[in-house]
């Protein structure tokens, strides 16, 4: 079955439209609302599991926990909630396995992004890996239309203007840091950027605010685990 693209309309930039034609279809414009502290209300409730309700762009999203342990937002009142909630404990089913959560993981997440078409939800914290602790940086996009998680290359054409901003701005941020490329990462930037163009890998590693594209590169330890690439989305225009 032939996938419809998804759509993101970013706040006060009418004229960027956020998906590529990775797929064919018709394009229906979608308001996009990014989640911050000053548009969540909270509620106590009694429940173990559900701590506070947020209200994200008209629907109502619980706070629970994973395995008492990990907070996730639980949504009702949007359509297709269940599946948004199976496909939410099916990627924390996966994290967990990949990060083997124990008594000294600690995360929490943030809704970025919630609209009729997409979903960003970012999950953040530390989790201890061998002798020290290491910071977690693990997002889960998801279309909403087709219920499974999204690769960059189905939300963003994935161009050599997008390669080469990331480029640009990772040559920035090392500088920054005092440090080279051959020093904070295990393989060369030509293939950094074949796999952000290419396959999935990137599944967990990306996510969209109302005004950025932040990338999560992994990178040595004593450079803290991930190196943020941020692009503004105005320098997306030919790319959206």
């Amino acid at each position: 079955m032939k996938k419809s693209p998804l759509k993101i309309w970013p706040l006060g930039i009418i004229s960027l439209l956020l998906l590529s034609a990775c797929r064919q279809g018709e394009r229906q414009p979608s308001q996009i609302s990014e989640a911050t502290n000053n548009s969540l209300s909270s509620v106590n409730e009694t429940s173990q599991e559900s701590t506070e309700v947020e209200a994200v762009s008209g629907a109502s999203v619980t706070r629970r926990l994973y395995q008492e342990q990990i907070p996730y937002p639980h949504f009702t009142n949007i359509a297709n909630a269940e599946g948004i909630n199976n496909a939410i404990l099916s990627y924390l089913d996966e994290l967990s396995h990949r990060l083997i959560f124990d008594e000294g993981t600690s995360l929490d997440y943030v809704v970025l992004f919630e609209n009729a078409d997409f979903i960003s939800i970012l999950f953040e914290g530390s989790t201890i890996h061998g002798a020290y602790p290491r910071e977690v940086k693990e997002s889960l996009n998801l279309n909403l239309r087709e219920m499974e998680r999204a690769q960059l290359k189905e939300i963003i054409a994935v161009d050599e203007q997008l390669t080469a901003l990331i480029a640009s701005q990772l040559s920035r941020n090392l500088q920054e840091l005092g440090t080279t490329y051959e020093a904070a990462f295990n393989h060369p930037l030509g293939e950094l950027l074949v796999e952000i163009s290419q396959d999935d890998s990137l599944k967990g590693q990306f996510v969209f605010t109302s005004e950025e594209l932040t990338l999560y590169l992994s990178v040595q330890h004593a450079l803290g685990d991930y190196l943020e690439v941020r692009i503004p989305l105005e320098m997306l225009a030919r790319s959206l």
